[in-house]
C-alpha cells in the first residue's frame, strides 16, 4: 500500500532502522502506546488548533502537508479531520506538519482512532497508558478526556 496505516508504517520504520525512532518524550510515549494497542494515535499542538474540529470524509480533492514530507493529494473519499484552517490528519496515515509537537508545545491534543471493531474502552485504555507514562515524566501535567462519536 502506498500509504500504509500508521502502526504498520511505524513497525516498518523500526525494522528498517533496527530501533524505535526517538523524536521527543511525548511522541515517543504515544508511539509506544500505538505499538502496544495497534491503534492509530495522532498528537497535535493544542494551541495551534483553530476549533471546532470536523471528523469526516474529505468530500473534495484537497492537499495536505504531512510531518517532514511534501504536500500530498487527498482524495474526496479519504477520511480526515480538520480545524477551520485545514486538514490536521489524514486518518490512520499521517499527521500535519502545521500542528506537530515541537519544543514550544505546552498543550497536546491526542486523537485515538477507532472503528466498528475497536471499543471506546479499548481506546480509553490506550489513552490511560499515555497519561500514566506522561505523568511519570511530568508529574504536574493535567489531563482532560473527551470521547467523540462520528456517525458513518
Amino acid at each position: 500500500k502506498k500509504n500504509p496505516p500508521t502502526v504498520l508504517a511505524l513497525l516498518k520504520n523500526i525494522q528498517r532502522r533496527g530501533n524505535i525512532p526517538r523524536v521527543n518524550s511525548i511522541v515517543d510515549i504515544y508511539n509506544l502506546a500505538a505499538l502496544q494497542s495497534l491503534l492509530a494515535i495522532g498528537a497535535h499542538d493544542f494551541r495551534k488548533v483553530a476549533f471546532p474540529l470536523t471528523f469526516a470524509v474529505c468530500g473534495k480533492e484537497d492537499t495536505f502537508l504531512p510531518i517532514a514530507s511534501t504536500a500530498k493529494h487527498v482524495a474526496e473519499s479519504d477520511f480526515v479531520y480538520r480545524d477551520t484552517q485545514g486538514i490536521m490528519a489524514w486518518l490512520d496515515v499521517r499527521d500535519s506538519e502545521h500542528y506537530k509537537l515541537d519544543e514550544h508545545t505546552q498543550d497536546v491534543l491526542f486523537v485515538i482512532q477507532g472503528n466498528a471493531q475497536t471499543s471506546v474502552a479499548m481506546r480509553l485504555d490506550a489513552l490511560a497508558c499515555i497519561e500514566a507514562d506522561l505523568k511519570a515524566c511530568m508529574p504536574l501535567a493535567t489531563f482532560e478526556t473527551q470521547v467523540v462519536h462520528v456517525a458513518g
